[in-house]
């Protein structure tokens, strides 16, 4: 059996539309619908995702004791 995921919003008429599938035309499919959660942890996981990234001096020269933390 072939699996085949997909996100989809149900749209406002309480309708949803799924194109493109990987399967032939008359093809018997079974349909399984899963309100789609938010996974915990996703947030303090990820806490910085989306934030600008800013470099202070990143040509500048790095102390060797500093360096030596780094790694």
């Amino acid at each position: 059996m072939e699996a085949y995921k997909t996100d989809i919003i149900v749209r406002e008429d309480g309708t949803i539309v799924i194109e493109n599938l990987p399967f032939q035309k008359g093809q018997r499919l079974e349909v399984i619908f899963l309100e789609q959660s938010k996974a915990a942890g996703d947030d303090e996981t990820y806490a910085l995702r989306g934030e600008p990234i800013k470099y202070s001096d990143p040509f500048d020269s790095v102390a060797e004791d500093e360096w030596e933390n780094a790694n």
